[in-house]
């Protein structure tokens, strides 16, 4: 650390830059997070700016640069999780998706999936125990279809192009199920 400290500011910001960039790359390769490309670099580059300051706070010998470098080093830290809100709020599709929704319901209630809209619900069997949806569970729903009473139902194919009424199933944006696609 010591060696670190005595060598000249741009090799110090350098080593800082280098320590940015081989971190956003491991996150990119590595698939660290589920959020796109573009937010994983935006994120390496504001950790890296933020690590800049934060040295060059440490490094300052005026009390007022110090202090306008900490200050800033404390508005781009705090701005951070702010961000991240924004993006998980507005930004992230999984949250955002028109086909997440939430299963209310009492506590442990079970809602079958069925074969076709309005149709019988399958049976619980060995075969088919995950198909159905619990109460207090998100999922996500592929597109939307009307039986023949005209109720919607969704349909969703990760458990094997199997359909769900609509009736205690809310989306997690406050959208509804017009926001579907048709099947």
């Amino acid at each position: 650390m010591r060696g670190y400290l005595t060598s000249s500011p741009s090799r110090r910001d350098a080593a800082i830059v280098a320590l940015g960039l081989l971190g956003t790359a491991a996150a990119i390769i590595l698939d660290a997070a589920e959020i796109p490309v573009f937010t994983t670099v935006l994120v390496g580059v504001f950790l890296t700016a933020l690590g800049i300051v934060i040295e060059k706070a440490i490094s300052a010998t005026d009390t007022t640069k110090k202090i306008r470098l900490l200050s800033t080093g404390l508005i781009l830290s705090l701005l951070l999780p702010v961000g991240a809100w924004i993006y998980h709020v507005w930004l992230d599709a999984k949250s955002t998706g028109p086909g997440i929704f939430y299963v209310e319901g009492k506590p442990g209630h079970y809602f079958p999936a069925h074969v076709y809209p309005g149709g019988p619900a399958l049976e619980d069997t060995p075969l088919n125990e995950d198909l159905g949806i619990s109460t207090g569970q998100s999922y996500e729903f592929d597109c939307v279809s009307k039986d023949s009473k005209g109720r919607p139902w969704l349909k969703r194919d990760e458990a094997g192009n199997y359909w769900y009424a609509t009736g205690d199933l809310r989306h997690v944006a406050g959208a509804d199920v017009s926001d579907l696609p048709d099947c």
